[in-house]
């Protein structure tokens, strides 16, 4: 998906992540121009 979109995403890992989110939620972080991140966004979304 980053070769594809040309954005950085990051996944976090379940050690990383922010104490506030629930133990069965994950965090992806997504940056870049909007153009990059609306295609990034899109490509996971397909996957959920």
């Amino acid at each position: 998906m980053r070769r594809r979109t040309g954005a950085e995403i990051r996944v976090y890992s379940k050690a990383d992540k922010p104490k506030y989110l629930s133990f069965d939620e994950e965090l992806v972080q997504v940056a870049g121009l909007p153009a990059i991140e609306r295609g990034a966004l899109t490509e996971i979304a397909s996957r959920l």
